[in-house]
This record gives C-alpha cells, structure tokens and sequence, in this order.
C-alpha cells in the first residue's frame, strides 16, 4: 500500500502547526524529568515556562502542582501555597479542589503552629476530609474539644508532634472528652507522658481508655491489650514491679489475649520483672520456656534473654555459651548486635582483651547496613555463618569472590571467628578508582555493586547446598560532607604557617581594623563550595554534582560543582554574587500581574501591578532601594493604553518612608489632610510600665488607631515616664493620647522633648535636658486628648511661633483615674512637606519632597476604583535627581542568571541534597550559611554628658 503524497506546503503548514505542541511536550516532559532527578530548580523553571507558553493545555493544572511541589522541595512554603491557591481560583473539578485545598493547608502548617494559621489549617483540612473517603467527620472549629479531635487526626495519620501539640494545648479538656479519641491518640499521649515521667497521667490515660472503650467494636482486642501493656509498662518505670506483672499477667490470663500476639510480649516482661527483683529461677523458667516457641526470632530473643540473665547472676561462661547458641540460630541483626554487645562485656570482664576487641569489631560486621551498603574508601566486610554453610563443618577457611559490576574481581579469604560457632569473617579495602582485578583492593565506582559467592571448586568438594542461590548484592553510596567559604577552600596539606610570624617584636597598634570572617561575604565575591561524596564518582572522568544556593530575600541560584579529578569524589566551584537591585513586593496580586512588573520598565498598562481583586483596602505596594538613599520625587502612573473599563487607578492613599521597615514616616498623600501619622515609633525606656501580656510602649505606638493592645503602668507610681524614639528628628504636627480602657484612664500627662534637638538625654528621671512641650490639665472624666503643635499663619500672643522639631519624646503621667494608666495609642502625626502635580501621561501623580530619608517606600491605598488597584510604573528619584528607580536591568533575566543577588543583611543558604547515603532511601539534605556584610561596621559608645 503507497501513502499519498502532500504538497510541500501542507507539510510546512502542519509542520508549523506541530512545532507548538512539540514545544510543549518538550517543556512539560523536561520539567517532570528535572523533578525525578531532584534538581528542583531546573524543573521549576521548565514547569513555569510551559504554564506561561500554554495556558491553554489540560496539563496545567497538574502542571501547576508538580510546580508547588518544587516550591515545597526548595523550601518556599508561601510560593507552594500561592500555587494551589491558584489552581483553587479556577473553580476546578471536586477532586482537584480537595487535593489543592489539603495542600495549602499543610503549607499553613509548615509555616508553624500559631492560632491563626493553625485555624486556617483545620479549616481547610476539614473540608478536604469531608469530601474524601477517610471515614473522619468534619470538625466544628466552634466545639471546646475541636483542638483534641485535631489531635487525633494527626495522630492516625503519622503525624505525631502536631498530635502532641494539640494534646498539650487542650490538657485540661482531655479527661472530659478522652471517648472520643482513637487507639493511636491515647497510646502516643501514653508513651510521650512515660517519657516525660508523668507516670500517674499516663495510667490514668490508659485505664479510662479500657474503661470507656471496654464495648466500643471500633477498638479492637489487639489494641486493648497493647493499652494494658503500657500500664504494666509504666508501673514498670516506676520500679513497682509487682503491680507491673499483674497488669502484665491480665493480658495472659484474659480469653480475648491468649492466642495474640501481646500475650507472648507479656510473658517476656513478666519474666523480666522477676529478673530486676532478682527472681531469678522463675524468670529462668519463663525464659525457656519461650525458648520452645515456633517463631524463630521469639526462640532467639529467648535464648539472649536467658544468656542476659546467667550475666545477671554473674555466670559468665553460662552466659557466653548461651549468646554463642543463639548466634548459631542466625536471628535478627539487631538481636545479633545485642548478643555481640553482650559477649564484649563477658570477654571484658573475663579479662579476654583480644576477645572483646573482636566483638567489637564484629558490630559492625554484623550491621544490617554493613551488609547492603559500603563506602568507597571503607573496609567491605563479609559474614558468613554456619547455617550459610550448610555441611561445611570444621572448615577454618572459606573462599570467596568479590566482583564489581564495573568489572573488578577479588579472591578473599573468610577466617573463622572466636566470637561464635560457625562464623567466618574477612574484609576487603575498597577505593575509588578504574578496576584492577587481583591487586588485592575493590576498585569502585558511585553506580557499581557487589556481589560475593563461595569460590566455585571450593563450594563442590565440600558440597555446599545453596552455592547456586543469589548472591547479596551491596551497593556502593556514601554520607556526603559540605563546607562554603567567602575565601578559596584549601586542604590542610596546602595550608602552612611560617614560623617567621611569631618572630620579632609586634609592632605598636594605633587602632584596630574589622575585617569580615569566614562566615561573612561581601556582595560581588564568589562564594567558594566543596562537596565531599564519594558515590557521585561515576565514570573515568571529572563528574558533575549540582548544589542550590538561596538568599533569604529571595534569589534562588542551581550552580554544578566539578570532581577535581578522575576519582577524587571531591566536587568542587565558585557561585557568583551581586547586589541586588531595588525590587518591590505588595500586600496581594493577582496571577501574572505581582508587584515586580510596576518597576520593570515598561510603561504600558499591560504590564503593571494588579492587587487581588477582591474589591478589599487597604493595599499596599512597598519598594526595596536596598540603601537609605535621600529622595526627591515619586511618582505612580496607571500605564500607557488602559482601556477606560478596567480604570483600577488609586482614588485616596498615603506615601510613606522607612530606614527599617519597622518605622514609617508619612512622606505625601492624597487627597491632602487624611491624617497619616508615624507607624511602629519605639519605646526605648520604660521604667514604669507592667511589663506582663505584651504590654510594652510598642503596643501603644503601632499608629493603626487600635486601642484593644495597649502600655499598662504599674500600680501605685507617684508618676509614670515613658520615653520614646520617633527614628528621626520629625516636625510634629499634632500628638492624640487615646486611653485603653475608661477605668483606667490618665487624668493629667506632660510632653517633654529633647533640649539638644536629635541627640538622647539618657535614662533618668530628670528633666534638665528635657523641654516641656505640653502639659494637659487634670481631666474631670476619662477623655481623648489631642494636642495641634502646628505654628499659625499669623499667631496670638498665647499661641505657639515656633514647629516642634524632635526625634525624641518623653511622656510623664502624673495621675491617672485609678490605681495605674493605660493607653491605647499615642498617635504622633508629622507636618507633610511636599508637593503634587497630576502626570501629564495618563493617570498618576508626582510628588515632590525635601530632607526624605529612606531605604523603604510603601504606596498604601484606602480607596481605588473598580476592584484592585494598578499601577504599571513607579518612579523614584534621589535629591539630586538621579534616578533611583526602576533600574533598566531586565528582571526577568535576574530572576533566572547563574548569579546569587543579595539584598543587606541576607543570609546565604547553600543546599547540597545527598540522594545516595548509607542509609538507603533517606536522602540527606547538607546546608551551610554566610552572611552578607555590604561594609565594615564603625561602632562607638553613646555618652550622655
């Protein structure tokens, strides 16, 4: 059959038609390979890309919790719960709604267990459970108890510190509600009480259990019994062993029990609370008895017992016997390990020093890991017992070999051990590197394995069974270590010290100069990185790992380190770094509109800030110059091209400025008079106040008018001084005292401020350098007293001719209404000095202004038209001009450059994620820190004369 031929044409137009979908499964397909190999940053970004590019695809969805789920890798919880926010706000399917919601609530979580996330949490976590198959009810936050039933929760699903939290939270309401809480709740609170030596709560716990459950059909008698376990077990703690065997003995002699597997666990603790009374001929009996028991590793923990218990009556060579019996049954490592432990000590005590070294080397023989796992440049060691060799008695040798998958082969003899009966030991060196058969060392690589089998002649002249069995397979992996240094990393061997610098007089020092220390980096050098891990060594050349390096405002950077050499698994690189250039977050976003595209650049309405479009205020949006700069001008447009229907431009809003982002100074607004008043000033001595509830002066100096928090003064004071810092020297305008509670009202204050205008008087009670600004009379009733320090345009003999200029305030109460004061706010409003011109292009303003001294700027709006505010630029300038803001650099480019940006203060966190350890399906996660020194500090005592 012949195909039919197309026109050229038609195949370049379904070629073009292809190439989208081509990209798009490209995209895709790479970002979930990223995902599988753990590079979280490279899946990240593939996965962002195909969103973007594809909006329309039916994969973006689970595009998008792949997405989150490379957020929570990374550790950027808020960016995951973003995510599944999103996909929530397309109104998904059921199924995709309850999986989405049950993520942001464990992202809720994960931030930390404060009330209001945790509130959040439940909440949600309720709705996914009501939708899902779990046989769990939806949980009435409303319910005194609702806190216990999250508790356990979190106990049936593993998650046994937030189970206990809630436990802790809720103890007084535990008794009263302890029927409603499952096995799993009840033995966890159980076992954390014995540990934390609560021994009378913990029965308690128990007994009502039995007591309230004894007929519930949902517990079932395995549970039951484990409960009576734990009351012997903690009778047993308290050394009141005769209560503990007969709590133990109900779980034999009840019918429900006997043929459970509690009641063999029961014997066994009977038998050792005869043992710590010194009973032992019972116990013995008990013990041999278990001996006899089908299950071969209840016989072994027997038979350790019994040898445990001959130790005990100071038998050693009873005991000796019996360990090496149970050794010969080949039972569980951990048994293995205890009985190997055991023999040490008899060996010790015997004075058998060779013997007791041998034990102790065989702990690690007889490890379960040391079986599965060797590191490359360890000892691989082997064991075989006499059960693996089957009709091989009295042989003193056995051969076997060693091969790698890479292609080395070794022939290693296995000595017979003095520990125990039948075992044979040996080990082998292994080292990185090409193989080399027969040279007597394992050449291995990151990916080999190992196998070992009895030397084949061997094995047929002395008919061993199993020789055709498979042989164990060992794998190579090791635990990496990571070290980062501002400086190049060197190895001690290259590092000398020259004994010329301890010789001769040290020169006189005039002064002393601080430099950085090695945890300590400068903006522009190269962070230096070493990864030591043996099992990324994987072929004859250099190799490649890769390492993730964040800064706490925010730039994430995935770098490769490179081996130093065939073989070496050392990996080592440098991370470029550079200051961060001004960038801008805000209170929400909607999707593809965040604060960062109102200073890129672009003047057009299309590529702007949008807030969440929940018709809600305030919003904010607050730029980051990384530097107090001085600053003449801002200036906000809606953007070139906005079409009059989506018109979301601010309509009232204030323009505020801060060194620190604790203190906000009002810089401008609009309209004119709104009234915005210095937010988060600082209360910097408080002798007087009752400092109990989070009553300190910062609770009266948040500026948001809200009077529920407030300072409370101690009782009884013949007056009460607080002083406080305004962060700069500030023209106030007016001072508003708004009191707390009317009970508790102040009935006369004073305002002194600082007679040396910026400079602090000190902490004392005196006033000589203090002016009086305002003293209020005595007030008949409680009242909100607002004091205007504005200058009049042409002023009365009694009014006042000169601003109040002052950074620092001092507040005395001289009386208050009852026994102590307490304010609700101290509300400080400065005069704004600036002026405004609307923008000749578009919709804006320009403000300008003098004397601004900033590093933040915040752009609060209170009323907006339409839904959410936009704003497509922002501009600021410096007091000469200069601008400030935006930069010109394409921040899209930052956001995905092979350089670290760093913002003053930040904090360095280099990530190395180690996939591969000795402890097989654990992966390791190394971190290291720096911190960011921008320049060296000058610090100076503050003397008040």
């Amino acid at each position: 059959m012949s195909w039919p031929t197309l026109p050229c044409f038609a195949v370049l137009a379904l070629s073009l038609l292809l190439i989208p979908f081509l990209q798009a499964e490209d995209l895709y397909d790479e970002g979930l390979r990223h995902a599988a190999f753990a590079e979280y940053q490279r899946a990240r970004e593939k996965l962002q890309e195909f969103i973007e590019k594809n909006p329309g695809d039916p994969r973006v969805t689970e595009a998008r919790f792949r997405l989150a789920d490379q957020f929570l890798a990374l550790g950027s919880i808020l960016e995951a719960a973003t995510v599944y926010e999103t996909i929530l706000a397309g109104q998904p399917p059921e199924e995709v709604e309850m999986r989405a919601r049950l993520q942001v609530a464990r992202c809720l979580e994960a931030r930390g267990i404060d009330s209001t996330r945790r509130m959040d949490a439940e909440r949600l976590m309720g709705q996914c459970l009501r939708k899902s198959s779990e046989d769990y009810a939806a949980i009435d936050p409303n319910l005194p108890e609702s806190g216990l039933l999250w508790g356990n929760v979190f106990a049936q699903n593993e998650e046994e510190d937030l189970a206990w939290i809630r436990f802790e939270q809720n103890r007084a309401l535990f008794a009263e509600h302890q029927h409603k809480l499952s096995f799993e709740y009840i033995s966890l609170i159980a076992r954390r009480l014995l540990a934390r030596k609560e021994t009378a709560a913990a029965i308690d716990a128990c007994k009502q259990f039995l007591i309230k459950r004894k007929d519930d059909r949902q517990v079932t008698d395995s549970e039951r019994a484990q409960v009576q376990l734990l009351i012997g077990d903690a009778y047993y703690r308290d050394e009141r062993f005769e209560i503990a065997r007969e709590e133990y003995t109900t779980v034999l002699t009840l019918p429900e029990y006997r043929r459970l597997p509690e009641a063999v666990e029961a014997r066994f603790k009977v038998a050792t609370t005869l043992m710590s009374q010194k009973i032992f001929a019972k116990a013995e009996e008990i013990f041999n008895e278990l001996t006899r028991n089908p299950n071969e590793d209840t016989a072994a923990r027997a038979h350790l017992m019994l040898g445990i218990l001959y130790h005990a009556q100071d038998e050693r060579k009873k005991a000796e016997e019996k360990f090496k019996k149970v050794l010969a049954l080949a039972p569980r490592s951990e048994t293995v390990d205890e009985i190997i432990y055991r023999r040490f000590i008899v060996y010790q005590e015997g004075k058998k020093y060779k013997e007791a070294l041998d034990a102790l080397r065989l702990l690690a023989v007889w490890s379960v890991d040391s079986k599965k796992v060797v590191e490359p440049g360890g000892m691989l060691r082997i064991r075989l017992s006499d059960r693996d060799l089957n009709m091989a008695r009295g042989a003193t040798e056995v051969p076997v070999l060693v091969t790698t998958s890479a292609g080395d082969r070794e022939r290693v003899l296995l000595e017979k051990s003095v520990v125990g009966r039948g075992l044979f030991v040996a080990e082998v060196e292994t080292v990185l590197g090409t193989p080399t058969p027969e040279d007597r060392k394992l050449q291995v690589m990151g990916q080999d394995t190992i196998t070992y089998r009895y030397d084949p002649q061997w094995a047929k002249d002395f008919k061993i069974l199993d020789q055709d069995a498979l042989p164990p397979v060992i794998t190579i992996a090791a635990d990496a270590t990571l070290k980062i240094s501002p400086t190049e990393i060197k190895e001690e061997e290259e590092t000398k010290i020259s004994p010329d610098l301890f010789v001769g007089e040290e020169p006189k020092r005039r002064g002393y100069r601080l430099f950085r220390d090695e945890k300590q980096i400068k903006p522009g050098n190269n962070v230096y990185i070493r990864v030591m891990d043996g099992d990324q060594d994987v072929s004859d050349q250099a190799d490649r790992v890769e390492c993730t390096a964040e800064a706490s405002s925010g730039d994430t950077v995935t770098f490769p380190l490179m081996e130093t050499g065939p073989h070496t698994g050392i990996f080592r690189g440098a991370l470029a770094t550079g200051a961060r250039p001004p960038d801008a977050v805000a209170s929400d976003s909607t999707e593809g509109r965040e604060a960062w595209y109102a200073i890129d650049g672009d003047p057009s309405a299309r590529s702007g800030w949008v807030g969440a479009l929940d018709a809600r205020t305030p919003k904010w949006i607050r730029i980051d110059l990384k530097e107090v700069y001085r600053l003449s001008r801002f200036e906000w447009n809606v953007g070139v091209g906005i079409d009059p229907k989506e018109d979301r431009a601010p309509i009232r809003y204030v323009i505020e400025g801060s060194r620190d982002k604790l203190t906000w100074f009002p810089i401008a607004e609009e309209p004119p008079k709104q009234g915005p008043r210095i937010r988060g000033a600082v209360g910097i001595w408080d002798p007087d106040g009752l400092r109990q509830l989070g009553t300190t002066p910062e609770a009266m100096l948040e500026g948001d008018g809200n009077t529920s928090s407030r300072w409370v003064g101690k009782d009884n004071q013949a007056e009460w001084v607080i002083d406080v810092d305004l962060g700069q020297v500030t023209d106030v305008l007016q001072t508003v005292l708004r009191n707390h509670d009317q009970q508790y009202e102040v009935k006369q204050y004073a305002l002194y401020t600082e007679k040396e205008t910026g400079k602090y008087p000190g902490q004392d009670r005196g006033l000589d350098r203090w002016v009086l600004a305002y003293r209020s009379p005595v007030f008949d009733q409680p009242l909100q007293d607002a004091v205007d320090f504005a200058v009049p345009a042409q002023p009365k003999p009694d009014q006042r001719l000169q601003p109040l200029k002052s950074r620092y305030l001092r507040l005395v109460i001289f009386q208050a209404f009852q026994s102590h004061p307490e304010i609700g706010e101290l509300e400080v409003y400065p005069r704004l000095d600036y002026q405004m011109e609307k923008s000749t292009k578009g919709i804006g303003a320009s403000f300008h202004f003098t004397g601004v001294e900033a590093r933040f700027v915040r752009m609060t709006v209170h009323e907006l038209h339409n839904d959410g505010p936009a704003i497509a630029s922002i501009t600021i300038d410096d007091h000469e001009g200069k601008r400030l803001f935006p930069t010109g650099q394409n921040l899209r480019e930052l956001a995905t450059n092979a350089v670290l940006e760093l913002t003053p203060g930040d904090e360095i966190t280099v990530q190395y994620r180690d996939q591969k350890n000795i402890h097989p399906g654990e992966p390791k996660v190394y971190r290291e820190s720096l911190s960011t020194s921008f320049f060296n500090g000058l610090a100076r005592p503050i003397v008040h004369e």
